[in-house]
């Protein structure tokens, strides 16, 4: 498992058309992780030793990609437990894919739901400055920023692709 096998976006400034119809979600500031249904994966290819308590609530058999997250403006508490073994009761995995699940991706996140507690939130592109907004407040409370996904294309997509965006800046 390497960041070939993962879904991964691309910077917004690369892009020139509109968000109309995309699915806006908080850009975690995690440690990327990819859960085969059985071990977890960092973007690299090494194995991270989860504790028991998050591998007990992963489900078995199923494939989750996301990542490990310790709270706004805790990147490094993630890094040093992936890295380290040093996992504080912050330290979670998030779901932001279910890559074996079919069709776009609300209905995959709507089926990792179902199996998992823990999975990124999302709403539907409201506009520039309502995005602009929700970016400021994610980032006054010490967050990364936005991620957005098209959600008319099926299936889960490995490698870069334009259907993932990442906002880090104000928009328009």
């Amino acid at each position: 498992m390497t960041e070939r096998d993962m879904t991964l976006g691309r910077d917004y400034q690369q892009f020139a058309d509109n968000l109309d119809g995309w699915l806006l979600s908080e850009k975690l500031e995690d440690v990327r992780a990819y859960w085969d249904g059985a071990q977890a994966w960092t973007r690299g290819g090494n194995i991270i030793r989860l504790p028991e308590r998050i591998r007990a609530e992963l489900p078995q058999g199923v494939a989750l990609d996301g990542g490990i997250f310790c709270g706004r403006g805790n990147f490094y508490e993630a890094r040093t437990a992936v890295l380290h073994g040093h996992w504080t009761p912050r330290c979670q995995f998030w779901c932001y894919d279910a890559p074996d699940a079919s069709g776009i991706w609300s209905q995959r996140m709507a089926a990792a739901a179902a199996i998992y507690s823990r999975v990124v939130e999302y709403r539907t592109f409201p506009g520039w400055r309502e995005t602009n907004a929700w970016l400021a407040e994610i980032q006054a409370d010490r967050g990364e920023g936005i991620v957005a996904r098209r959600d008319d294309v099926a299936g889960y997509e490995r490698g870069r692709t334009d259907y993932l965006i990442k906002i880090k800046e104000f928009l328009k």
